[in-house]
């Protein structure tokens, strides 16, 4: 019987109920477990398409959902549409890193921290703080909703050179200036 094929031309039936294979579809339903000793599973080519390991499954080719829904043991977790990738619940990022489509890392993300490696586009055109719209922009135009600290008290034009600088005898200079302006106008009797 070496190199004999075993073939079912009519159907076969085993135990009427635990195995059946039909004749013409080829198609076998059974009712227990199928064990698979080498561990693969081949298409008609003889390529090897899925291979099992434990309970770990590897795919050799593409994986094509049908469904849309990759779920987990108790939701679906990713749905997919076409190109569109819609994650049902957080996104974690083990690497930190996104990248863009040629390779280059576009985003960093360190803990609670976001660093962009290109421009940053806002096109709603506001930055917001926790609580309420700091900045807006407009073109190249900025507006700043609330107070504008300048912690290193100089602010420099395009050439580098400092344009606005805060010194305290300036602040100190200019509360006397008003000082003596005001008593100035008193006796002239306008103030």
């Amino acid at each position: 019987m070496t190199d004999k094929a075993f073939k079912v031309k009519k159907g076969l039936a085993v135990g009427d109920t635990v195995m059946t294979v039909d004749g013409t579809s080829g198609d076998i339903v059974t009712q227990g477990d199928i064990t698979l000793g080498g561990n693969d599973i081949k298409s008609n080519g003889g390529a090897t398409a899925i291979t099992l390991s434990g309970t770990d499954v590897s795919v050799a080719g593409d994986l094509t959902v049908t469904g849309n829904d990759i779920k987990s043991s108790t939701a679906t977790a990713i749905t997919l549409s076409g190109t569109d990738v819609a994650v049902a619940g957080d996104l974690t990022v083990n690497g930190n890193d996104i990248r863009g489509l040629g390779g280059a890392t576009a985003i960093t993300i360190s803990n609670a921290d976001v660093s962009v490696a290109g421009d940053l586009t806002v096109t709603g055109n506001d930055i917001k703080s926790s609580t309420a719209i700091a900045l807006t922009l407009s073109g190249a135009d900025v507006a700043v909703a609330g107070d504008l600290t300048v912690t290193g008290n100089d602010i420099k034009s395009s050439g580098g050179t400092t344009a606005i600088r805060r010194r305290w005898w300036c602040n100190w200079k200019f509360r006397w200036f008003n000082k003596f302006r005001c008593w100035f106008k008193f006796f002239n009797y306008r103030c």
